[in-house]
């Protein structure tokens, strides 16, 4: 018996009709969280991940009394934005190191990646935590942690899974000039070895190389943002952690703008495994947030803004940063960071997919918040119900750091219906899914380009199932077959040039 799936329509907003991009009441009363961990004054939110239940974890660090310093934290939220006592003590869990960015398992445990100390030792680290109370993950590395001794400074910025559940780490050694590093490790927290002999890969591009963020594509090829030197870097490496020498120049693209610097902050998959990033750029004076897309081989994709790229000066007179985004499933791309106007505020920008301002979001496709003296956005992330959650962190009248977590309406709605009777009647079974086989029905009203794509919850990009083709009105029945992956809910995307329909997949291991 075919079981119908309750369809996740999203709405392209129309513009005059209703601006989104607004804080979010139901979040904490206001749309906004601030909090301190400690008494010191120090608290800063680096990440932020969604749990299969809707419960919001955030990564940051705080300070604590000497000799201990700067710690790393992770808390639990409601969706309301109150504190989940269940989870470590009184809603949080301290954990020694400088730990920046973190990944939600399907299973629920979080795996956060940074650097930190090994007896007296310097190293890069990864840890991993229980996703039910936030204990340390015994079945992991060394009592829940795996440490890869490296020179002080060297630093892993940015995690991600393989469709096999390994993970995947991405950073900088300064063991010599200072080097792209890229580290895989095993489930169970061990080096891959089928990863370059000893899971560890280091990359010399050019003189100073800074790995920020990575993705994984629907291929399994891993790509790299970051820079070089004063240039914008792209580095992209088979599976086997070879470079793929069919991008770039045998696998290394160095973007360089024109006169001036250029940093990666952060890099997603978009529509047929091409690829937005953010980061900043200086033509002098000041930084500009910058936005770009590439197309598969490392080009810059021309359809997008001016040549492949936006360069924005929010602040006119200071510094602007783009520090993460998001590839929402409706296609338009959502970027966060900050800008100093009349004071550092926390900024987004939501762009349509030909590089284009959305004018539904914001003032313009624009929207700043200030928070206290000061305040930064540092990441991003999709809840279930599509609203837009940011952290960062902000100063008080007092001049403390406090970690911030904010929520806004995204204007993509949940319900069920059509979109302007472009897309008819769209199912997919078995319900759940429990092999890696699934059929889509779906009907055409018009002549349509159609093409499938699978997202996590978080909206992340998982594979593209069907590329863009052109197909008549009519009804379709079409069987795909799925990355391997592991259980859970994930969200099925069909996009026309006309709008987009997505439905929720549960897949459960057979």
């Amino acid at each position: 018996m075919k079981n119908l799936f309750t369809l996740l329509i999203f709405l392209t907003p129309l513009a005059g009709f209703s601006q989104y991009g607004v804080l979010d009441s139901d979040f904490d009363a206001d749309g906004i969280r601030s909090f301190e961990i400690g008494n010191l004054g120090v608290t800063r939110a680096y990440d932020v991940a969604v749990q299969p239940d809707g419960k919001i974890i955030v990564l940051g660090e705080t300070e604590l009394p000497q000799p201990a310093g700067l710690s790393s934290f992770v808390i639990r939220l409601f969706p309301d934005g109150s504190t989940d006592q269940s989870f470590g003590v009184n809603g949080a869990v301290a954990i020694a190191g400088n730990l920046r960015q973190m990944t939600i398992q399907p299973d629920g445990k979080i795996v956060l990646v940074g650097a930190g100390e090994f007896n007296n030792t310097d190293a890069v680290a990864f840890v991993r935590l229980n996703g039910a109370d936030g204990s340390t993950d015994a079945s992991f590395g060394v009592s829940g942690s795996y440490y890869m001794p490296f020179p002080q400074g060297s630093f892993l910025m940015d995690v991600a899974l393989q469709s096999d559940g390994k993970i995947v780490a991405a950073g900088f050694t300064t063991e010599s000039d200072t080097d792209v590093l890229l580290v895989r490790l095993t489930q169970d927290g061990t080096p891959d070895n089928t990863f370059s002999f000893d899971g560890v890969v280091k990359t010399d591009a050019s003189g100073i190389d800074l790995g920020s963020a990575l993705v994984i594509g629907a291929d399994g090829k891993i790509t790299v943002a970051g820079a070089t030197n004063n240039d914008g870097l792209l580095i992209r490496y088979n599976v086997d952690g070879t470079l793929d020498n069919t991008f770039g120049n045998s696998g290394i693209a160095v973007q360089n703008l024109g006169i001036g610097s250029s940093l990666f902050n952060d890099v997603v998959n978009g529509e047929g495994d091409k690829m937005y990033v953010c980061g900043w750029f200086n033509g002098g004076p000041n930084k500009s947030f910058l936005v770009a897309k590439f197309n598969t081989d490392g080009t810059p994709d021309e359809s997008f803004g001016s040549l492949g790229y936006s360069l924005d000066d929010l602040s006119l007179n200071d510094d602007d940063e783009a520090m993460e985004l998001v590839y929402q499933p409706d296609g338009r791309v959502l970027v966060v960071g900050d800008a100093v106007i009349t004071g550092s505020v926390g900024a987004m920008i939501r762009f349509n997919a030909d590089g284009s301002y959305d004018q539904s979001f914001g003032n313009g496709g624009f929207v700043t918040t200030s928070i206290g003296v000061g305040n930064v956005y540092e990441a991003v992330a999709l809840q279930e119900d599509l609203k837009i959650l940011t952290v960062g962190r902000s100063i008080t009248q007092t001049f403390d750091e406090q970690a911030t977590v904010a929520r806004y309406t995204s204007g993509m709605n949940v319900g069920i219906g059509e979109i302007d009777a472009y897309i008819g009647s769209t199912l997919i079974y078995p319900n759940p899914i429990t092999n890696n086989l699934v059929t889509v029905e779906y009907e055409l009203k018009s002549d349509e380009t159609v093409s499938i794509e699978l997202f996590d919850l978080s909206g992340k990009m998982i594979a593209q199932l069907q590329p863009s083709i052109h197909q008549k009105a009519g009804s379709y029945q079409k069987t795909l077959v799925l990355p391997r992956l592991s259980s859970g809910n994930y969200l099925l995307n069909l996009n026309t040039e006309k709008g987009s329909v997505s439905v929720r997949a549960t897949l459960v291991d057979q």
